[in-house]
């Protein structure tokens, strides 16, 4: 957040925007919002079970790919080294 768009690498590695359930934003608004070091995809009632558990990713170089959120890691969403370090997730 609040960097340039010169700070992602490996732009097709990274997500930009992927389909969520409970729109907008995959709210829940019964649960407190999730604080760091949280990540997208351990969570089971953040992505809709339609299509056959599949969601529409697209990467910050403009591709877009039909996933699972089994497919999905760290570094869809992080940049190498960012902060705070995940020490269950060790080389990712």
């Amino acid at each position: 957040m609040a960097k340039p768009d010169s700070f992602v690498s490996q732009t097709s590695e990274r997500l930009a925007v992927w389909d969520h359930r409970r729109s907008p934003g995959c709210a829940d608004s019964r649960l407190p919002a999730p604080r760091p070091p949280w990540l997208p995809f351990n969570t089971d009632s953040h992505y809709p079970p339609r299509h056959s558990d599949r969601f529409n990713g697209l990467f910050y170089d403009g591709y877009v790919q039909s996933l699972r959120q089994s497919e999905l890691r760290v570094h869809n969403f992080r940049e190498p080294g960012s902060a705070p370090p995940l020490n269950d997730y060790p080389g990712e």
